[in-house]
């Protein structure tokens, strides 16, 4: 089987800077779109790192290689007059999973339908494509270099929600509940019985002596001495 091959032009200058082959030639035009993207990952001499790219752009200049990782950054880009009727293309920043901290820069004609596109995504995602070369780029600190590849699409792999199922049907859910509340009625009537059966103590009934008759006499046995 012949290997799909790239187009891409033999005056690439390593680590220049975008507009400088843009002016050029235009990477994405590269990519021979007429492949299956199938076949293309079936050509694919397989997964890379970014170390690989980075330190060691001839080795892999040209060919297929996979990469995965995480997509950042997604925007649409009006792709310049060419010959081939590519209106636009797709720029995207993938957080490679062998090296998180430094990125990779993918030209894609295509993206999956849904794919979500920005300056802040994430996105996990699985491609294959040609690498072309290492790109410069103003970080935030300082002049960078990031490796390029091109590719006709990528391999969205979505997350799933892990979602905990609904229990409002489960009639295991009710029969808890039922038990439940049928311990505590229960308890009520039994303290209630308890309760009624015992005889409550009675207060002691206190006596107030009437002392209104002592001093009644005393005074009519002061009266007769007088």
């Amino acid at each position: 089987m012949n290997r799909p091959q790239a187009d891409l032009p033999n005056h690439t200058r390593e680590a220049a800077p975008e507009r400088s082959y843009q002016r050029r030639g235009f990477p994405p035009t590269c990519v021979p779109k007429e492949t299956p993207a199938a076949a293309l990952r079936q050509s694919s001499i397989g997964r890379v790192t970014y170390v690989q790219l980075a330190q060691q752009p001839e080795a892999y200049r040209g060919e297929l290689v996979t990469l995965a990782g995480t997509v950042r950054r997604a925007q649409r880009v009006t792709a310049p007059k060419n010959d081939r009727g590519i209106e636009s293309y797709y720029q995207l920043w993938l957080q490679p999973e062998d090296d998180p901290t430094d990125p990779i820069v993918v030209y894609s004609l295509e993206l999956p339908e849904g794919f979500p596109t920005g300056m802040e995504v994430s996105a996990d995602a699985r491609l294959t494509g040609f690498f072309f070369k290492r790109w410069a780029y103003m970080a935030q600190d300082r002049l960078r270099s990031a490796p390029t590849v091109l590719s006709r699409t990528v391999d969205w792999r979505k997350r799933t929600e892990t979602v905990a199922p609904r229990r409002d049907g489960d009639p295991s859910i009710w029969l808890v509940l039922g038990v439940s509340a049928g311990l505590a009625a229960l308890g009520v009537v039994y303290v209630y019985l308890r309760t009624k059966g015992e005889k409550r103590p009675q207060a002691e009934k206190i006596v107030v002596p009437d002392l209104s008759r002592q001093y009644s006499d005393a005074a009519v046995s002061e009266q007769s001495r007088s």
